[in-house]
C-alpha cells in the first residue's frame, strides 16, 4: 500500500494508478508489488491510460528476477467519485487484457481505491463471465519472496 499513497500523493484531482504483480496461492492473489503509470500515461478527471511499455517492462523484468514466481495480476487505480465500481472503461480494458493472454491465469483483478485511500474494492475479471467483488486480508508484515526493487529497471 506504501507504494499507492506515494502515487496518489503525487498527483491531485486527477486518477492514477499502475500494475498489480504477485501471485497465485490457493484462493488468494498475492500482491507483492505495484507500479506507478508510468511516464507516458494519461492521467485525467475521469481516467488512467497507464503506460503498457512501462507496465510491461516493469512486470517481465519483475516476473525474470524471481524466476517467473511473480507476475502481472491486474491494475490498481483510484476513483475520484463515490463509486468503487468498474466503470464500463475498467470492464473493457479488463476483456481487452484477458483476450490477450496477459497472465498466465484466467483471471485479472481490479483494485479500485477511492482517491482518499480510505475506501477501496478488489474485483476479479474471468473470461466471459461478470466481474466479482473479492475479499481483501492486507498483511501487517508480509514476507517477499526476494528483496525485488521496482524502481530499477533496465
Amino acid at each position: 500500500m506504501a507504494n499507492i499513497t506515494q502515487e496518489v500523493k503525487k498527483v491531485s484531482n486527477v486518477e492514477t494508478g499502475g500494475a498489480l504483480i504477485g501471485y497465485l496461492s490457493d484462493n488468494y492473489a498475492v500482491i507483492t508489488h505495484c507500479s506507478g503509470p508510468g511516464p507516458k500515461s494519461k492521467l485525467t478527471r475521469t481516467s488512467v491510460t497507464i503506460d503498457g511499455n512501462y507496465t510491461t517492462r516493469l512486470c517481465m523484468d519483475i516476473s525474470s528476477r524471481s524466476d517467473g514466481r511473480l507476475y502481472y495480476l491486474g491494475d490498481w487505480h483510484t476513483h475520484l467519485g463515490n463509486s468503487l465500481c468498474p466503470s464500463a472503461t475498467d470492464i473493457s480494458a479488463m476483456a481487452v487484457l484477458l483476450n490477450e493472454k496477459v497472465t498466465p491465469w484466467s483471471s485479472l483483478f481490479s483494485l479500485i481505491l477511492h482517491k482518499d485511500l480510505t475506501t477501496y474494492r478488489l474485483y476479479q475479471f474471468r473470461l466471459g463471465k461478470k466481474f466479482e467483488e473479492l475479499p481483501v486480508v492486507t498483511c501487517k508484515d508480509p514476507i517477499t519472496i526476494a528483496d525485488l526493487k521496482i524502481n530499477d529497471l533496465p
